[in-house]
Protein backbone atom coordinates (compact mmCIF):
# COMPACT_ATOMS: atom_id res chain seq x y z
CA UNK A 1 0.00 0.00 0.00
CA UNK A 2 1.09 3.40 -1.12
CA UNK A 3 2.36 6.03 1.76
CA UNK A 4 0.13 8.92 1.75
CA UNK A 5 1.52 11.95 1.27
CA UNK A 6 0.34 15.15 3.37
CA UNK A 7 1.03 19.25 2.84
CA UNK A 8 0.63 21.69 5.47
CA UNK A 9 0.67 24.85 3.18
CA UNK A 10 -0.54 27.65 4.06
CA UNK A 11 -3.85 28.76 3.31
CA UNK A 12 -4.81 32.30 1.48
CA UNK A 13 -7.46 34.40 2.96
CA UNK A 14 -10.42 35.13 0.63
CA UNK A 15 -10.12 38.27 -1.27
CA UNK A 16 -13.47 39.50 0.12
CA UNK A 17 -15.22 38.12 2.92
CA UNK A 18 -18.62 36.72 2.77
CA UNK A 19 -21.42 39.05 3.66
CA UNK A 20 -22.83 38.82 6.93
CA UNK A 21 -26.94 37.08 6.88
CA UNK A 22 -29.26 39.51 7.35
CA UNK A 23 -29.94 38.08 10.98
CA UNK A 24 -26.49 39.28 11.87
CA UNK A 25 -27.00 42.12 10.66
CA UNK A 26 -30.27 43.57 12.47
CA UNK A 27 -28.69 42.36 15.63
CA UNK A 28 -25.91 44.60 15.16
CA UNK A 29 -27.73 47.61 13.99
CA UNK A 30 -30.35 46.51 16.67
CA UNK A 31 -33.33 46.32 14.66
CA UNK A 32 -35.90 44.36 15.35
CA UNK A 33 -35.08 40.61 13.96
CA UNK A 34 -37.25 39.21 11.00
CA UNK A 35 -38.25 36.15 12.58
CA UNK A 36 -37.99 34.69 15.84
CA UNK A 37 -36.48 30.35 16.08
CA UNK A 38 -38.85 28.72 18.51
CA UNK A 39 -38.08 25.09 19.82
CA UNK A 40 -41.21 23.07 20.03
CA UNK A 41 -41.53 19.24 20.94
CA UNK A 42 -42.88 16.35 18.61
CA UNK A 43 -42.80 13.27 17.58
CA UNK A 44 -40.23 11.74 15.52
CA UNK A 45 -42.16 10.62 13.06
CA UNK A 46 -44.13 14.05 12.44
CA UNK A 47 -40.64 14.99 12.36
CA UNK A 48 -39.57 13.16 9.52
CA UNK A 49 -43.05 13.63 7.55
CA UNK A 50 -41.98 16.76 7.56
CA UNK A 51 -38.47 16.28 5.88
CA UNK A 52 -39.88 13.71 3.38
CA UNK A 53 -43.03 15.99 2.22
CA UNK A 54 -40.25 18.60 1.59
CA UNK A 55 -38.33 16.63 -0.07
CA UNK A 56 -40.70 15.56 -1.75
CA UNK A 57 -41.92 19.18 -2.88
CA UNK A 58 -38.24 19.92 -3.56
CA UNK A 59 -38.30 22.93 -1.18
CA UNK A 60 -35.83 23.25 2.35
CA UNK A 61 -37.93 21.90 5.15
CA UNK A 62 -38.01 25.50 7.27
CA UNK A 63 -40.41 26.47 4.26
CA UNK A 64 -42.91 23.43 5.02
CA UNK A 65 -42.26 24.09 8.72
CA UNK A 66 -43.43 28.20 8.08
CA UNK A 67 -46.45 26.66 6.27
CA UNK A 68 -47.77 24.58 8.73
CA UNK A 69 -47.05 27.67 11.45
CA UNK A 70 -49.09 29.32 9.28
CA UNK A 71 -51.95 26.92 8.44
CA UNK A 72 -52.00 26.54 12.24
CA UNK A 73 -52.53 30.10 13.22
CA UNK A 74 -54.72 30.65 10.89
CA UNK A 75 -57.62 28.23 11.24
CA UNK A 76 -57.00 29.19 15.39
CA UNK A 77 -57.82 32.60 14.35
CA UNK A 78 -61.07 31.51 12.86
Amino acid sequence: MPKKSFSFQKRTPDPTPAAAGPDIMQFITGEAPMMTRKTIALPHEAFLRVKIEAANRGIPASRLWSEIVEAYFQTRAE
